[in-house]
């Protein structure tokens, strides 16, 4: 069959299934109550319909529009958090109290007392925040990158509310939390993933950024781990949008651009986003150049 007389078979198609009041388009059913163990469950309000297979480049002299990865679910984004440069943003409402018991380290099951901040008066029995902590400073000395890591700890149940605080239990545990990690509301990550879920126009430049894993140049990451991206939106990143990781090693006392493997985005910020390495010849480690062509 020809390339045309393919195409217009597919628009018959379409108009077959408009004609039918169908869509083929199916949006999968999402929960907003936090399940236990599994890793890719998804808030409600969210669609989790299939993003399809990411793609740099032009369709029909159009740019190609991409998702977050469907392979990338709620909790691992949490989990991976994002980064500020000024952690003062984000917007707290309260702080973690020390137990009167004498516990040092949170985890799921776990109850304890979140002390409110004076302007927070929102909060009631039954919502579920946010345990984040902000010391995790990263930087990246080729683009002169520094930031705040936050990092998403665990999702809390407010069970009771007083005047100036609430008892609260631990639902979800990324990481255990102790007394003094701060608290924010869990709708604040439900808007990140909505964002994060909207499809975008690839861009129409070259990006070229670089990588930035955990919290120090010694630490390595490798395929599956997140990692920051030096550039945001202000570059026209988006999620979805997939990025080659190059090194350079030195061949002759000439350098040399070598590929390590590909990192896709799954947030991103105004300065930075969060890529997946979805692809690894060996460790990833900061200071790897990060490069999307369209």
């Amino acid at each position: 069959m020809s390339i045309e007389l393919k195409r217009l078979a597919g628009w018959v198609l379409a108009l077959a299934w408009l004609a039918a009041g169908l869509s083929p388009v199916r949006l999968g059913a999402v929960t907003l109550e936090v399940e236990e163990g599994d890793s890719n469950a998804s808030p409600a309000s969210a669609p989790a319909g299939s993003a399809g297979a990411p793609s740099a480049g032009m369709t029909e002299n159009k740019p190609a529009k991409v998702r977050i990865s469907e392979k990338v679910g709620f909790y691992y984004f949490m989990k991976s958090g994002f980064v500020l440069s000024d952690d003062s943003k984000v917007p707290m409402v309260g702080k973690v109290l020390k137990s009167e018991r004498g516990s040092d380290w949170y985890d799921t099951g776990s109850k304890t007392h979140v002390e409110l901040a004076p302007h927070q008066r929102d909060v009631k029995t039954g919502d579920l925040l946010v345990v984040y902590r902000t010391d995790h400073r990263v930087e990246e000395a080729h683009s002169g990158f520094s930031g705040w890591w936050i990092r998403n700890l665990a999702v809390v149940k407010v069970l009771e509310v007083d005047k100036r605080s609430c008892e609260v239990e631990v639902k979800k545990s990324f990481y255990p939390f102790v007394a003094g990690d701060k608290v924010r509301l869990y709708e604040d990550e439900i808007s990140r993933w909505k964002q994060a879920q909207i499809k975008k126009p690839l861009p129409d430049h070259s990006v070229s950024c670089f990588v930035v894993t955990a919290e120090s140049n010694e630490v390595l990451a490798s395929q599956a781990d997140s990692v920051v991206l030096t550039a945001g939106s202000k570059k026209g990143v988006v999620e979805g949008q997939r990025f080659q990781l190059k090194d350079t090693i030195f061949h002759n006392s000439q350098p040399v651009r070598v590929n390590q493997g590909i990192a896709q985005v799954f947030y991103v910020g105004a300065n930075s986003s969060m890529a997946q390495i979805i692809y690894s010849h060996g460790p990833v480690k900061t200071g790897f150049e990060a490069a999307y062509l369209p």
